[in-house]
């Protein structure tokens, strides 16, 4: 974390004025997973202005969505994920696992109501990742 700290003020991770859209999520995704919840909501609203124009909405969003899954507030991912529609493939699949995650946590907090959605969910996750072809390099 202290990396990506010193590259944001030393504005080494910036390429003409712009952060990418990875090294964002990385950063968001690394403090998270870090519990430094203050400092990543509030690097989300300080640099989301240089992303570019084009992934901002969806990088922005998803940032969010790592924010408050760290946080363990499932039923805020499952909102948000839920009234928001990725285009970015990667973007789409790393939602879609975050909610599949997001649901099975909320089944294991003893709400069986969750059951049926987490296993629905489940299948509908598995049909849409063996329908696509994926390359690795």
């Amino acid at each position: 974390m202290k990396l990506y700290k010193l590259g944001l003020v030393q504005e080494a991770l910036f390429t003409a004025g712009n952060i990418s859209d990875s090294t964002f999520l990385n950063i968001v995704s690394t403090a998270s997973g870090l519990k430094e919840f203050a400092w990543a909501k509030q690097f989300i609203l300080d640099y989301e202005k240089y992303l570019p124009e084009e992934v901002r909405t969806e990088t922005t969003t998803l940032s969010f969505v790592y924010l408050y899954f760290h946080q363990k507030e499932y039923v805020q991912v499952v909102e948000l994920l839920l009234n928001f529609s990725f285009q970015n493939f990667n973007k789409l699949l790393s939602s879609k696992n975050i909610l599949l995650r997001c649901y099975f946590e909320l089944f294991l907090k003893n709400d069986s109501s969750y059951y049926t959605v987490f296993t629905s969910f489940a299948k509908a996750f598995d049909k849409f990742v063996k329908g696509k072809e994926f390359i690795f390099s």
